[in-house]
């Protein structure tokens, strides 16, 4: 987890709960990890979107192939929050997004 204990105390203090047990601080950092995750998935999600909005223009006929990176994309965030990781520094570990179909790599040992 990347919330620390005294943060998660402060949060729950700020809605009511001055008392917490130990459960409920657990509870709650793995709540405030959650909304972390969310947050970091949706900025990158919104970027990688940004990147492909040229995709859309009027005089450029998108693709189907496009047209689905771009749908998994905005449903990245139904992602079940377990397979999202956060390091020690509070910053994003996930290695499931689409692949981005204009994207070639060249595979060296093929």
């Amino acid at each position: 987890m990347y919330t620390s204990n005294e943060i998660a105390t402060n949060w729950l203090s700020q809605t009511g709960n001055d008392s917490p047990t130990g459960d409920e601080i657990t509870s709650a950092r793995t709540q405030l990890d959650n909304m972390r995750k969310l947050t970091l998935l949706r900025l990158r999600r919104d970027q990688l979107i940004k990147d492909t909005d040229w995709w859309t223009v009027s005089d450029r006929t998108i693709s189907q192939a496009e047209l689905d990176y771009r749908q998994a994309l905005r449903d990245i965030t139904d992602v079940d929050l377990s397979t999202v990781d956060l390091n020690e520094q509070g910053d994003l570990i996930f290695d499931n997004w689409p692949t981005n179909p204009n994207i070639v790599v060249d595979d060296p040992f093929a």
